[in-house]
């Protein structure tokens, strides 16, 4: 087992997060990060997808029965929105994680929970975004 610290600073406090992992699980030269992304994004509830952009930088789209919903840069929000939350920041981890990595978004979740500071998680494939 190795062990991955996380070190970030959230409103001028330094935090450390250990977790320890199993290196043959992650793909070779692979390398952690949080990265932060530049802009501002919204979440949206949407009438249908057809005014969404999808050549936009960011655009993740989510349906069920009950709702179709966008999280796209605030600028790119399509004029058909039901509802929409907007304000939101962003950051992602680098790297590819195994699908059977446990536990990396419970500890960064924590971390923000423990500054007050909510999260909204997506993933795709190859990322996962806050």
């Amino acid at each position: 087992m190795h062990q991955l610290i996380f070190y970030v600073i959230i409103d001028g406090k330094e935090r450390f997060i250990f977790y320890e992992f199993d290196k043959s699980k992650f793909a070779e030269d692979s390398i952690m990060e949080i990265e932060k992304i530049k802009q501002d994004f919204s979440v949206c509830k949407v009438k249908d997808y057809s005014l969404v952009n999808l050549n936009a930088e960011y655009s993740f789209i989510g349906k069920t029965d009950e709702e179709k919903s966008l999280v796209c840069i605030t600028s790119d929000v399509p004029p058909n929105v039901i509802q929409r939350d907007d304000g939101w920041k962003g950051f992602r981890i680098q790297g590819i994680l195994d699908f059977s990595l446990i536990g990396i978004l419970s500890k960064i979740a924590a971390l923000l929970a423990e500054n007050s500071i909510s999260i909204f998680a997506i993933s795709t494939y190859k990322r996962t975004m806050f």
